[in-house]
């Protein structure tokens, strides 16, 4: 038997590991490690131990595994990790140590499908969760279009399935079709099967429907094998309502239109009224939008804070609440700004609450990336404040107004601001703008054909704009008939829409709607809500307005 010592250069303090037990691994190799640290983090080697020592055997366990240089490269990877847990032994250069060995070990993954298939099936077959969501957040954060199919296809494999990146992968392609189905692992990986789920499903992103026919068209003539057997069935998976007849000729041209089937297809999905499709078959691809609630507290009980995030999902017309899973928070904040940038979520300042009688104005950002499904620390404002304004133009945020103080009865007598601050999210830092003309609390802001609009506030029914190339704000002449706080601003076809909110110094909401046509620079009263609300939000989501109640957000 042969005695395998592990590389001591994996650890910055050896004295810290103690062996106090032996592997035998496929009977040939013996490895000495540490019982604690190995029953820490895999289950498998927890039941082991316990059942040999419930057995009172000597310190030593078989072990059976396919690969030996994995199970070493394993023992050594436990043994370091659970070193660099215990920060008052670790060394200063930990961090740097830690990134270069986490990179051994996973760094690769993405470049080498055998090596991911190695490292999942290692993970499973000890039972490790931790690695299994190391191995999948790595793979998440290097998603490509060039490796998504290799993700996607080793995920399902039988001796390493792994459905949670099966779904990433899978989401990462359906977002990026177009890019996607242009790599050469595409024709190489993607099946028959794959590329039919893909096309049937209705967040399939493409600019539009006769952009899939050239795919499918390009799968089964770049490869040898003989794929021509899926080309009907991927055509009647299309939406072919939105086909134009002009498209449709091109289709019919193409010489794997030939097909005996052709004729069918054409009479049965692409006739006069095209009512052949199934009932979701029908309906148009829907684009990847959702709307995020987060934080505020409850309605008429104030001192209670929520961690909960509230998702909308526009398809479904449901929200689902998420309090006790991500992408539910571990802070807590009311009157923060609350705006979406490039996959990211962003809660800005406000006011943090520990208990019934700690509230603070915060400075603070929270960032949660809709990707990767985590919230992280963003760079803090210049200045704490609450009840501020903010909306995102050209790629950059800005927050206006708001006020330092804090006011537990909504009364207003607290001094308002009128400083600005832009956020570049390329090099993550906030520079102060040409403050406001003048101070708003309380107020709404929307971006608009390149502009920002902040509207009303306590107690103003004033607005100006603001233009970000120039670094300078306008007082506009047009003004509502009366003073709002607390109402929703949205941007829709050219128009600003200011949604209920509370008037006339009252403490209750309104279910008026006024509408500013940037054009004639007139505000005009429209169609009221259902409704009266007050310190709600509102989003725009495939071309609807939605108001929601979610008090002090």
């Amino acid at each position: 038997m042969e005695f395998v010592t592990l590389p001591m250069h994996v650890w910055l303090d050896t004295d810290f590991f103690s062996a106090d037990w032996t592997i035998v691994l496929n009977s040939q190799k013996a490895f000495r490690v540490n019982r604690k640290v190995l029953a820490r983090y895999s289950r498998y080697f927890y039941k082991l131990f316990a059942s040999a020592i419930r057995a009172a055997q000597p310190a030593m366990t078989a072990v059976t595994y396919s690969d030996p240089l994995e199970f070493r490269n394993l023992m050594a990877y436990l043994h370091y990790i659970d070193e660099h847990r215990d920060s008052e032994r670790v060394p200063t250069e930990t961090d740097a140590a830690d990134d270069r060995m986490n990179e051994q070990f996973l760094g690769n993954l993405m470049q080498d499908a055998d090596l991911l298939k190695r490292r999942l099936s290692l993970a499973k077959h000890f039972e490790i969760p931790f690695l299994i969501d190391a191995i999948v957040s790595t793979a998440i954060k290097k998603l490509s279009p060039y490796n998504c199919w290799m993700v996607m296809t080793t995920a399902v494999d039988p001796e390493c399935t792994c459905k949670l990146l099966y779904d990433f992968a899978k989401d990462f392609i359906l977002e990026h079709f177009v890019a996607a189905t242009e790599q050469p692992q595409f024709v190489k990986l993607c099946s028959g099967e794959q590329l039919c789920e893909l096309i049937d499903s209705k967040y399939l992103n493409v600019p539009a429907e006769i952009v899939i026919f050239d795919v499918i068209c390009r799968w089964i003539e770049t490869e040898q094998l003989d794929r021509s057997k899926y080309f009907c069935d991927l055509v009647r998976r299309m939406r072919h309502f939105m086909i134009t007849d002009a498209q449709l000729q091109e289709m019919s041209a193409h010489h794997l239109a030939k097909a005996a089937e052709w004729e069918s297809i054409l009479s049965t999905y692409f006739g006069k009224d095209r009512t052949a499709d199934s009932r979701e078959r029908q309906r148009s691809r829907l684009p990847r939008q959702a709307a995020f609630l987060c934080c505020g507290s409850v309605p008429y009980n104030f001192v209670s804070r929520e961690q909960i995030v509230q998702v909308f999902n526009p398809i479904l017309s449901e929200m689902v609440v998420h309090s006790n899973f991500s992408p539910a928070t571990n802070f807590r904040t009311i009157e923060a700004v609350c705006l979406h940038l490039d996959n990211l979520v962003y809660v800005i300042g406000g006011v943090t609450c520990k208990d019934e009688d700690c509230f603070k104005t915060s400075r603070e950002v929270h960032i949660f990336d809709l990707r990767l499904r985590i919230w992280r620390p963003g760079t803090p404002l210049s200045n704490s404040r609450t009840q501020a304004c903010g909306c995102v133009c050209d790629g950059l945020i800005y927050v206006m107004g708001g006020t330092k103080e804090f006011s537990k009865f909504f009364k207003f007598r607290c001094s308002s601001l009128g400083i600005v601050e832009q956020y570049n999210p390329a090099t993550g830092l906030w520079r102060p703008r040409q403050n406001m003309l003048v101070t708003r609390v309380g107020a709404s802001a929307a971006s608009l054909n390149g502009m920002v609009y902040v509207c009303m506030g306590a107690w103003h029914s004033s607005m100006e704009r603001y233009d970000c190339q120039n670094d300078q704000w306008t007082l506009l002449t047009a003004t509502l008939p009366v003073e709002l706080v607390g109402f929703a601003l949205v941007a829709f076809d050219n128009c600003l829409y200011a949604i209920g909110g509370g008037k006339h110094r009252k403490s209750i909401g309104t279910k008026e709607v006024y509408c500013y046509n940037a054009e004639e620079q007139s505000w005009s009263k429209t169609a009221p809500l259902l409704g009266k609300r007050m310190y709600h939000s509102a989003t725009v989501l495939n071309d609807y307005i939605y108001p929601r109640i979610l008090d002090f957000v």
